[in-house]
Parts: C-alpha cells; sequence; structure tokens
C-alpha cells in the first residue's frame, strides 16, 4: 500500500512540539475558499508550469518503508518531543494504508502527529488513532449551516469522531484560523466556546490565515478568492474571549 504525497519537509518548527518531519498528504473532504494547498485538495498527481517556464509536478506515491527511511533520517533531531507530523490535505484519508508505519514508528519511540479536519469516517480515525500521539485539530467552523454551505463539510462527523476522542484521553490541539469575510461571527465564536468548554483540549491556538498560498492557484488554472488577515489586534481579542 502507498499514499500520494506532494512534500514532505524536513526540521519543520510550527507543525507540532519539536523539530518534526512533516508530511503532507493529498485528497481532502473539505473545501475551505482560504486553502494555502490547493494542490492537495484532491488526491492525484498535478502537472503544472511555473513562472519561469519549467515543467513541474505536485504529487509522488511513497511506501510505508520509503516514508520510514525518510522520517528516522533526523531521529537524532527529534530528541524528547520532535518527531513526525501527518498533514495535507486530510491525512486520514490515506493514513489508514500506512499502518505498518505507523506501528514501526511507535515501537521506535518517534512521537506521531496529524493535523486534521476530523470530517472522515469514524472508521479512518479508529483505525490510526492507537498510534498517534497528539491531534492537531483545525475547527475553523462550529455551526452546522455554515460548515456545510461554506466548507462543503459535515459537522456532525468532526463531533462524532472528537466523541470517540475524549474518553480515548487523546491530546488535542485546537487550531482555529480566522478569516475576516468566512468565520469571524459572533455565533460561530460562541459555538467554537462551547466546543472547548466541552471537550477541554490541551490548549487553542488562534491565528489569522495568510494568502501565501495564491500562486498555486495561478500555476494549477483555478479559481482564487482573495481575503485580508485579520489583524494582531483582532486575534488578540478573539484569543481573550475565548480565555473568558
Amino acid at each position: 500500500m502507498k499514499a500520494l504525497i506532494s512534500n514532505i519537509q524536513r526540521f519543520s518548527l510550527h507543525d507540532g512540539p519539536g523539530i518534526r518531519t512533516t508530511i503532507f498528504f493529498m485528497g481532502c473532504p473539505l473545501r475551505c475558499p482560504w486553502c494555502c494547498n490547493p494542490e492537495n485538495l484532491t488526491a492525484e498527481i498535478k502537472h503544472y508550469v511555473d513562472e519561469f517556464g519549467n515543467q513541474k509536478t505536485w504529487g509522488e506515491y511513497y511506501s510505508a518503508e520509503q516514508l520510514k527511511e525518510i522520517i528516522l533520517k533526523d531521529k537524532d533531531f527529534y530528541l524528547s518531543d520532535g518527531g513526525v507530523t501527518y498533514s495535507g490535505g486530510e491525512c486520514l484519508l490515506q493514513l489508514k494504508n500506512l499502518i505498518p508505519l505507523l506501528k514501526d514508528l511507535k515501537s521506535a519511540g518517534i512521537s506521531q502527529c496529524v493535523e486534521t479536519s476530523l470530517n472522515v469516517n469514524n472508521e479512518d480515525l479508529a483505525t490510526v488513532a492507537p498510534y498517534i500521539d497528539l491531534f492537531y485539530v483545525d475547527l475553523k467552523i462550529a455551526t452546522l449551516k455554515e460548515f456545510k454551505e461554506k466548507l462543503n463539510g459535515d459537522l456532525q462527523l468532526v463531533l462524532k469522531n472528537l466523541d470517540y476522542l475524549k474518553p480515548n484521553n487523546a491530546k488535542i490541539i485546537f487550531r482555529i484560523p480566522i478569516v475576516s469575510q468566512m468565520n469571524y461571527t459572533k455565533q460561530n465564536l460562541m459555538a467554537i466556546k462551547d466546543l472547548i468548554k466541552k471537550y477541554c483540549p490541551k490548549d487553542v491556538e488562534v491565528f489569522s490565515v495568510h494568502n501565501l498560498g495564491a500562486y498555486k492557484y495561478q500555476y494549477l488554472k483555478m479559481e482564487y478568492k482573495d481575503f485580508k488577515p485579520s489583524s494582531e489586534h483582532r486575534i488578540a481579542l478573539i484569543k481573550e474571549f475565548l480565555k473568558k
């Protein structure tokens, strides 16, 4: 079994604790208008021409053994808190194909983290959960109607998976990206606050979404919806609101 990967980033410092290897899986059930990794929306190899006229490709298939070899190259740098982070796209759609990798890294004492929307079937989550040490859960919109209309997702799946993780004492961090035109509303922030109170995550991260991935839309000939990043002042106000 192999997984379709768009990028493997070594020595990452912003995808979990410590120094990490971040693996970006292709394929995602959501369609967030602000997505900065549009190359990962569908699980297919993509060919494009860059601004210099060079033919390039996003996507390559890797086996569990190939990924294990890459990850273990930097084992000495992970120390006590570093490791590997599976991201995307939605990594849980393909991670179930790499159980031998997850088992081997668990046995080797390598920390494994996933960044996920949890908008997947519970079976996909349950298959890999025993091997995962930390779940970064992207909590963008917390109301049923808006989750469907704006993200093309199913919030009920997310809640079902959170209900699965909580009694299993999983370590969860909520990541809340703020996009002024899309999810910065009192209704959404109140709903997010309620989920924080219910699921008691280990931590909560609030940040402004950037638009540094705009050039990718041009390469892929996809429509890009521009937006204005939220100010530091607005982010600070949201953090204070959620703390209360």
